[in-house]
């Protein structure tokens, strides 16, 4: 009768040590992978594009030069500035002509 008890101590002893040696590797694995997919989202997080602080219409007019306004737009800047207008009075809305 000692003996049933001595051995099946020993059997539960044996089960618990094995299964928490299980549960370590499970939670080591599992630790692994986190520590994977926290670096993955660091570098996906890097490789946004920053945030753009854009001028204003106004801001863009006062800073170009008339030569410049030119070149990009190919026209004057009255010339521009008839066109939105022609632009503001129709339903269709350019956000280059709002001042």
């Amino acid at each position: 009768m000692d003996d049933d008890k001595n051995f099946d101590l020993l059997l539960r002893t044996t089960f618990f040590v094995v299964a928490l040696e299980v549960v370590e590797i499970i939670e080591s694995d599992e630790r692994a992978l986190l520590q994977d997919h926290i670096k993955e989202q660091q570098r996906l997080c890097r490789s946004l594009p920053a945030e753009k602080t854009r001028p204003t219409w106004a801001g863009f007019c006062n800073r170009v030069s008339d030569r410049h306004f030119r070149w990009q737009f190919r026209m004057s800047r009255h010339a521009f500035d008839n066109l939105c207008s022609l632009f503001s009075g129709s339903h269709l809305v350019l956000d280059y002509c709002i001042k």
